[in-house]
Formats: C-alpha cells, structure tokens, sequence
C-alpha cells in the first residue's frame, strides 16, 4: 500500500468519526482515545496527526515500533508547566 492510499483508507474509516483509539503510544500511555472533531463538526489536529502517522505505518515507510507521540519533558522548575 502508498502513503496516499494509507491515507485515503483513514479518510474512509475515520473521515466521520468524532473519536479514535490511538494505535501508537501517547504520552508513553497505550491505548489513549483522541478527538477528531471539532464541536462545529470539523477536524481537529489530532485529525490530521494521526492521519499521517496512519498512512507512514500502514504503508510500509516506518515501523510504528519506532515512533511515540506527544512525549513530555519535565522542566528544571518544579513550578513550570511541562
């Protein structure tokens, strides 16, 4: 499969979904649930995040063993937002 056909594939399984399972870790945390719709109907960025990394697993460009998303760093400050 192609990255354009990985990509076209998530638009016909998830184009109308309000929520998907991520399939990939988030936060180092397995199975998270994202939104993908906004409250006016449309997509949200996570929409768009989790149709690349989609298309790049599903097609065969990386292995998903090797991608995390969303990964938090401490800051020096403990008062600091990360």
């Amino acid at each position: 499969m192609t990255f354009s056909e990985a990509k076209q594939e998530f638009d016909i399984k998830y184009g109308t979904a309000a929520e998907y399972d991520c399939f990939l870790p988030e936060h180092l945390t397995f199975g998270r649930k994202t939104n993908l719709k906004k409250k006016n109907g449309q997509q949200t960025e996570q929409y768009y995040k989790w149709q690349f990394l989609y298309s790049i697993v599903h097609s065969g460009l990386f292995v998903k063993d090797y991608i995390g998303t969303e990964v938090q760093f401490p800051k020096g400050n403990r008062t600091s937002a990360p």
